[in-house]
């Protein structure tokens, strides 16, 4: 969670700009560091990215709005896989419990993919958003 200081510089982007496609790439699979701060992977993997959605979000829709095709496109591999059969550990998120950086690794491609599948039911063309 970013601090209110921080949170106060990330605003909804202006109306006269146009965005039609946002495509979230981005993958930290083993990090020493993560130890120490255990929120990185999941960090960088998924929360900055959904984020970043949440506040063009607008401008996507917007553009669905004026008719043309608005898409998040995800790129990911194979590594949800990698997940434990539980699925994404919430009780430890942190990984100050059990950190197996695949696993993380993991965890954090599958809430991208919960959240791909999230996006399209809200706001794809039969949730009545326009956005794909």
């Amino acid at each position: 969670m970013l601090p209110s200081k921080q949170m106060r510089h990330c605003s909804v982007p202006r109306k006269d700009l146009r965005l039609r496609s946002l495509m979230r790439v981005s993958s930290v699979a083993k990090c020493l560091e993560c130890l120490i701060i255990g929120y990185k992977q999941l960090g960088v993997n998924h929360l900055g990215p959904f984020l970043l959605t949440k506040l063009l979000l607008p401008l996507l829709q917007a553009a669905a709005g004026r008719g043309d095709t608005a898409r998040v496109v995800n790129v990911t591999s194979g590594a949800n896989t990698l997940a434990p059969s539980h699925g994404i550990s919430l009780h430890d998120l942190g990984a100050e419990v059990d950190y197996d950086p695949l696993a993380r690794h993991g965890e954090s491609k599958l809430a991208n993919i919960l959240h791909a599948n999230e996006i399209t039911r809200r706001y794809g063309a039969e949730g009545g958003g326009g956005v794909v």
